[in-house]
């Protein structure tokens, strides 16, 4: 598994997944695990949400990572405007 331990690279890899709008794990909490999480942001200031997927590392390739954070970003706007108009 590949583990973050140094506080700033962790810093940093924070900072990427804000500018990027995705966390991306691969394989650092589950060997052979990829995953994607996008934060919704839906004006409720008691609720911290997002949405996530998951597949098998053999099966996410790098042109696959890019896909699915644009699969995920775009789904993600339209549920926040589904929150915002409701």
């Amino acid at each position: 598994m590949n583990c973050c331990v140094n506080q700033e690279k962790y810093k940093k890899m924070i900072q990427k997944t804000r500018q990027d709008g995705i966390a991306l794990d691969r394989e650092e909490y589950i060997e052979g695990i990829c995953a994607f999480a996008v934060p919704l942001n839906i004006d409720r200031p008691d609720s911290q949400v997002a949405i996530w997927a998951v597949g098998l590392k053999r099966q996410v390739t790098d042109d696959g990572i890019r896909r699915y954070s644009q699969f995920l970003k775009e789904t993600a706007k339209k549920i926040e405007i589904r929150f915002s108009s409701g």
